[in-house]
């Protein structure tokens, strides 16, 4: 999983060099550190208290930061004309976006440090 950059920054910032030391300072599972950094899902009551202590950051600075995903880059769109592309160039495009994909994912399945 690459970990959104306004994340990684903030991470940093606190003192660590990966997901799992922060999970570790802050008592909680790496997946459920990974699951805020990602989105999916909003901290609430001891373990966002755990979260915010351990970046040194208030509860309304992690809510800013876990909100944040709404400055997130719109989702990828070819380019206008890309319509016209025949069929193996189509397919060769997506190939290569499905090559990028695969070497973040093997990226990210390793230890979900900090770029």
């Amino acid at each position: 999983m690459e970990i959104p950059e306004r994340w990684a920054t903030a991470i940093r910032s606190a003192g660590f060099h990966s997901v799992s030391a922060l999970a570790n300072e802050a008592r909680l599972s790496t997946n459920q550190v990974l699951a805020v950094v990602s989105g999916e899902e909003a901290p609430t009551g001891d373990p966002r208290r755990s979260l915010a202590a351990a970046m040194g950051l208030s509860g309304m600075e992690l809510d800013e930061l876990v909100g944040a995903a709404e400055d997130e880059p719109d989702p990828f769109v070819l380019p206008e004309g890309s319509e016209k592309l025949t069929p193996r160039q189509r397919a060769v495009v997506s190939e290569l976006i499905l090559t990028f994909l695969e070497a973040n994912r093997a990226s990210a399945q390793r230890e979900p440090g900090i770029a």
